[in-house]
């Protein structure tokens, strides 16, 4: 076994002792009548999920987690995570129900094609044949989410990838949509295999 081989079952091994939470906590939180909105559901039930949150978030690492009241009368949970040494401080603003939102009208929707001649690309396609198993695929696909062509066009010159747990048996944004956790399993591994990858330079 090499190296390399090693590192991706090591991996695999973690994200397989997980997926047990990764079915559990969402399973709880669904049975809680509440959608963080005291009009529509009991405040208790609110409460609740607020509650459930920080306890998921602390046990997830992040610091300082708690619950605050806004004065719209809902709940927040809020919470820090120390990012790396020397990194630029960012404030980021999530406004509860009844915030004032400015919202700016963009353009529609650009074709995006995805560049597949990069080292991110190569770095990849090795992780998705080691983790999964399996080599990838090209396809194309009309009507994208207009997600991609922005980031592409601000910069040029980087790779622009997304990722997630979609087999072909999930049908998104359909009745019946779901995901087979075996795939966020083999998805969650591939990601992991790739973002530890970014630990050591890559070859151009």
């Amino acid at each position: 076994m090499t190296a390399e081989s090693s590192r991706t079952a090591a991996l695999r091994e973690r994200v397989r002792a997980l997926m047990s939470r990764a079915k559990r906590d969402p399973a709880e939180l669904v049975l809680t009548r509440s959608v963080a909105d005291p009009r529509q559901f009991p405040p208790e039930e609110c409460a609740r999920t607020a509650d459930f949150l920080v306890r998921a978030f602390t046990g997830a690492g992040l610091r300082g987690m708690r619950r605050v009241t806004t004065r719209e009368g809902t709940d927040s949970v809020v919470g820090h995570a120390p990012g790396p040494e020397g990194a630029p401080t960012v404030l980021v603003s999530a406004a509860p129900w009844g915030a004032r939102v400015e919202v700016e009208p963009g353009g529609v929707g650009r074709p995006f094609r995805a560049r597949t001649d990069g080292p991110v690309y190569r770095a990849l396609a090795a992780t998705f044949r080691e983790a999964p198993g399996t080599d990838m695929v090209r396809s194309g696909q009309g009507g994208p989410i207009p997600l991609c062509d922005g980031p592409a066009e601000r910069f040029p010159d980087a790779e622009v990838a997304l990722t997630g747990a979609e087999e072909p048996g999930c049908p998104t944004h359909a009745p019946d949509e779901s995901v087979d956790p075996s795939e966020i399993e083999r998805m969650a591994a591939a990601e992991a295999l790739l973002l530890s990858t970014y630990a050591t330079p890559l070859r151009t």
